[in-house]
């Protein structure tokens, strides 16, 4: 059997990381339509922050190298930090640096949490510094907009844990 337009497009609102729920009882394509357009204002993107910014006192250069995310995966080198801010609140391990870039003004920062463990809220700055413990586990990027949460995961397969 053949899909519809519908069905391939409530698969579309899936990839863009909506829940199929939302859309299943969906009967045409402007009703599809109109989720995908929501999900995709709700959208932010994340960034490699640049290597000679500094974050929590540390120049990013010294948490990462070769450091890039393409199609939702990030790769590149992290150094495992023994000292500093990030150390005296988490503990000794492996910080990543990113930056949020904002689609849709209508999101604020307060709208968005990230994480890989846990989460955490995003500042005004739109920088944010996590911790990899397993790079099997993915970062998760929640947006509230419309009433809903959207969430949106990379893949940390990439990273290289360096000692």
């Amino acid at each position: 059997m053949s899909k519809t337009i519908v069905h391939e497009l409530k698969e579309l609102y899936r990839a863009y990381g909506g829940d199929v729920e939302d859309v299943a009882g969906a009967k045409t394509t402007a009703e599809v339509i109109d989720a995908i357009e929501d999900i995709t204002k709700a959208r932010v993107l994340v960034r490699a922050e640049k290597p000679s910014n500094t974050i929590y006192g540390y120049t990013v250069s010294a948490l990462q190298s070769d450091f890039e995310i393409r199609d939702r995966v990030i790769v590149g080198d992290v150094a495992k930090q023994t000292s500093g801010e990030l150390v005296d609140y988490w503990g000794e391990g492996y910080f990543i640096a990113l930056r949020v870039v904002i689609l849709d003004k209508t999101i604020k920062p307060e709208d968005i949490t990230m994480g890989i463990k846990g989460r955490v809220s995003l500042d005004n700055d739109l920088n944010i510094a996590l911790k990899v413990e397993d790079v099997t586990k993915p970062l998760h990027i929640i947006v509230k907009a419309n009433g809903k949460e959207y969430e949106t995961l990379y893949n940390l397969n990439g990273l290289n844990l360096v000692e």
